[in-house]
């Protein structure tokens, strides 16, 4: 099998928590030809026979040797047409800017030409980490998506603590958690949607953020047995590993398999292979589908073969079972 990830540069990828690592090394280990490339190594040549999407990519080996303290190695870089791939995985970080845009609209040309890509670039496009939650309302805690100054300094009167954050960001960046009577918040707001230019979210503060939010993983509509919760740090509300949370492994509620099916059941049908859900008590905060991770802390922390579940599913998708 030919693979393809588009991902952030390989020699920014933290091997030891990066998801896209695991896939890489999992691919390996099948003797699957692994190859990467950027968002910025991506071109389309339209012609009077036709348009064709390829990229620079580069093919990653496993080192021969550990001279090199890297964790790849370059074998070769070449132009390639993505219809050589088997199948490509999106495994860029947000924000989903200008930038990302672009590249999906790109790759959109290339699915519409059969290349398997997950997940769906088209869908991506319609499918904001932030807002997709709104079609699963009932799981939700009360939500503002404005701009406008007022109407989230009144939203904020209805609550004893609130979150600001930004809507194409991840990672705990720009998330701001404060009392309703914080004298900061019209500032904050003005920082946040940039002068009333960009569209911020607010949300009612969910106390149960201190025991961890819950990372559920879905692959292929089908949801890994167990959760990865992130509690935070001392003196924090972010559980984000990134932002120091810690890690470790509890069971799923009957409540979060309730939700976790109920998305799978709209969302994977419609080209969202990887699906990371965040819950916080009993609320769904969040839908990731750019680069969804918990791979590695899943992985090593529970029983489950997460590398034999990821890629038993792709081959079921290519009919290679």
């Amino acid at each position: 099998m030919k693979i393809l990830f588009i991902c952030d540069p390989i020699e920014e990828l933290n091997q030891s928590k990066d998801s896209t690592v695991f896939l890489i090394r999992s691919a390996w280990e099948r003797c699957y030809e692994t190859s990467v490339c950027t968002f910025e190594n991506l071109n389309v040549l339209s012609s009077s026979s036709g348009t064709d999407v390829f990229a620079k990519t580069t093919e990653i080996i496993t080192p021969k040797d550990n001279v090199t303290n890297t964790w790849w190695e370059k074998s070769k870089t070449e132009d390639t047409p993505l219809s050589k791939f088997d199948v490509i995985f999106i495994r860029t970080d947000p924000p989903f800017d200008e930038r990302y845009s672009a590249a999906t609209l790109l790759l959109q040309v290339a699915e519409s030409n059969g290349v398997k890509i997950f997940n769906s670039p088209k869908s991506l496009i319609n499918h904001n980490e932030k807002l997709s939650t709104l079609d699963f309302y009932k799981y939700t805690i009360p939500t503002l998506i404005s701009s406008e100054k007022k109407d989230l300094i009144s939203f904020t009167q209805s609550f004893e603590k609130i979150v600001f954050k930004p809507l194409n960001e991840m990672g705990g960046n720009g998330v701001f958690i404060v009392e309703n009577n914080d004298p900061n918040i019209p500032s904050i707001i003005q920082i946040l949607t940039k002068k009333g230019e960009t569209k911020i979210i607010a949300q009612q503060f969910i106390p149960q953020i201190q025991s961890g939010d819950k990372r559920i993983l879905i692959l292929n509509g089908e949801v890994v047995n167990c959760c990865l919760t992130r509690t935070p740090k001392k003196g924090s509300y972010i559980g984000n590993l990134a932002a120091g949370g810690h890690a470790s492994i509890q069971p799923l509620t009957n409540r979060d398999r309730q939700i976790a099916k109920e998305i799978a059941g709209k969302l994977s049908p419609v080209g969202f292979f990887i699906l990371g859900i965040d819950i916080i008590g009993d609320y769904l905060t969040e839908i990731n589908v750019t680069s969804p991770t918990g791979f590695q802390e899943i992985s090593k922390l529970s029983e489950i073969d997460l590398a034999e579940l990821f890629y038993s599913q792709v081959n079921n998708i290519l009919g290679k079972a």
